[in-house]
């Protein structure tokens, strides 16, 4: 059975997530950007790591990151994108 829990992102975030856990979505809610993963409540507890990096517009992106998602806050004034790195 599949859970979707969320998580609310800062600039550097360290999640440790079950390791088989499967990202979804990142994306703007109010103020926040959140980051919505999908977990097999029945598989194993192994846990792992899991780190992201958002970043707005203009700056410098992760070099080995792996881009999940941008997000839009204050009617697209601020945009952010995400990667895992």
């Amino acid at each position: 059975m599949n859970k979707i829990y969320k998580y609310i992102l800062q600039e550097d975030t360290t999640l440790e997530l079950p390791i088989h856990a499967t990202i979804l979505t990142v994306a703007a809610q109010g103020d926040d950007i959140c980051i919505w993963i999908s977990v097999n409540t029945a598989a194993s507890i192994s846990r792992i790591k899991r780190n992201f990096k958002t970043v707005p517009t203009g700056d410098l992106t992760p070099e080995d990151g792996k881009y999940i998602g941008t997000s839009f806050l204050y009617e697209g004034k601020l945009v952010f994108h995400t990667f895992e790195v």
